[in-house]
């Protein structure tokens, strides 16, 4: 397994300033203010999917500074970015990272505020390995009698710096485990999570976070209805040990969460959820003017991407900014290629969207992986080409963010590599 780095003019600026160590922040503090986290010391967890195909139709056209959709056929759609728009510069570089000790298979990353924790927990397997970027090295991590039990679709998440594991079930269909753990990776031990919380549904969401903390409060977020009585969340007094279940919405989902500082999104039901770990809770967004299918904060405002274009059955490259402070939606400059279920991240204050699927339009069926992507700068409304030097090919990915570097992993494809803008 492998992976890339790709790195930011930030993050080159904090090399040259510290040799060969990498800046990198904790980004389990962040802005105070609602709706304000902090992205450049911020921490995210994206996915990529290759469940559903994107819409190849063309629209817009190439601005002065702009990397846009291709305004020609369906078919020149589906060009990578890097071809299609040679004489655009590419920002960004791609850096190749160590592949010894890299974990053969895992479905979760995160990022401690040292290390990033790669996850492997099913039915059958636990195992965890993590990743010092200073020294470019894995370590495996001891897994006892204490860890939790193997288990499929369990909550995960960091918080102060330690995993938090909880729910899960013991084989597809079982009733949720009311039970979980907690591991620091600095002692390398686990304890067990208070009894007496609600039954809770991971749902598969990929490598999602579903578990938030801040405060001396940890919240947990089902990501789907499931049918043994889950609540859509709840809320974990730290120090009492004291539970609360949580509820927002009467069609509640949290699906494709991530959180950038103390401020989270996910969705579900069509609608953008926001996620708030200061205090804890969740909230419906305002409707959109499409269903995204991945979401963000970036700076003081949500970044959705995505959504069906009411012709085609596939994804198009629509974008839209939710500012908190008017509770509207804005939709962005014209953006990137189509591409359905892509990586998406805040990066150093800005967007970056790289990979997901694309329609073959030659054919009647058949989905393949976009080895290209764009950044977005809500700043100056703005798109550009992010290099594909040394760039990651795979059908899965997924991302961590940690400062301006974003570090993305190939879960069954052997790479491991970060990117800068």
């Amino acid at each position: 397994m492998n992976g890339w780095r790709f790195e930011s003019s930030i993050a080159n600026m904090r090399r040259a300033f510290l040799g060969s160590i990498l800046a990198l922040s904790c980004g389990c503090g962040g802005s105070d203010e609602p709706g304000s986290p902090a992205t450049d010391a911020g921490v995210e967890t994206s996915l990529l999917a290759d469940s559903q195909p994107a819409d190849a139709a063309a629209d817009s056209a190439i601005g002065a500074t702009d990397v846009l959709v291709d305004a020609g056929s369906d078919a020149k759609a589906f060009v990578p970015e890097c071809t299609e728009f040679p004489s655009k510069p590419a920002v960004g570089t791609w850096r190749p990272l160590s592949k010894s000790g890299f974990p053969s298979n895992f479905g979760h990353a995160f990022w401690t505020g040292t290390e990033i924790l790669a996850v492997s927990w099913n039915a059958t397997t636990r195992g965890l390995k993590a990743y010092d970027p200073a020294k470019d090295s894995w370590r495996t991590l001891s897994i006892d009698d204490t860890a939790p039990s193997a288990r499929i679709f369990p909550l995960l998440g960091v918080v102060d710096g330690k995993l938090w594991l909880y729910g899960g079930r013991t084989s597809p269909g079982s009733k949720p485990e009311s039970s979980g753990g907690i591991y620091d990776p600095a002692t390398g031990t686990w304890t067990r999570i208070p009894d007496g919380g609600p039954l809770l549904d991971g749902g598969g969401d990929g490598a999602a976070p579903h578990i938030f903390g801040g405060g001396g409060k940890v919240l947990m977020l089902s990501a789907l209805k499931g049918t043994s009585g889950e609540k859509p969340g709840a809320i974990l007094d730290v120090a009492s040990g004291a539970w609360s279940t949580l509820e927002w919405s009467a069609d509640w989902s949290c699906v494709r969460a991530s959180i950038v500082g103390t401020e989270g999104t996910c969705l579900g039901g069509g609608r953008v959820h926001r996620i708030r770990t200061a205090p804890p809770g969740v909230e419906d967004l305002p409707a959109t003017p499409f269903s995204p299918q991945s979401v963000t904060w970036v700076g003081s405002h949500v970044f959705a991407w995505g959504g069906d274009d009411k012709i085609h059955t596939g994804v198009s490259w629509d974008g839209q900014l939710f500012d908190p402070a008017s509770a509207t939606w804005t939709k962005t400059a014209p953006g990137t290629i189509a591409r359905s279920f892509p990586l998406v991240a805040s990066v150093g204050g800005k967007v970056v969207i790289w990979g997901g699927t694309g329609n073959d339009p030659s054919k009647l069926t058949g989905t393949w992986f976009r080895n290209d992507g764009a950044e977005y700068d809500p700043a100056t409304d703005a798109w550009a080409r992010m290099s594909c030097t040394g760039a990651p090919t795979s059908s899965f990915l997924i991302g961590v963010v940690v400062g301006s570097e974003l570090f993305v992993l190939g879960p069954s494809s052997s790479f491991f590599s970060s990117f800068s803008l």
